[in-house]
């Protein structure tokens, strides 16, 4: 059987985790920069305070 890298990645990724953890933790990587590209000032603000 040939295993293709995308496949492999998305079999070993976090492991043994329930899936549910493992498509919010792509979530938040996918948000975050999202959020810091719309409002970088406001982020960093926060670190600040």
């Amino acid at each position: 059987m040939i295993t293709t890298l995308r496949r492999a990645f998305t079999e070993n990724f976090l492991g043994h985790s329930a899936e549910w953890y493992k498509q919010l933790i792509i979530a938040l990587l996918v948000i975050n920069p999202i959020v810091f590209a719309i409002s970088p000032a406001a982020v960093l603000a926060e670190r600040v305070a």
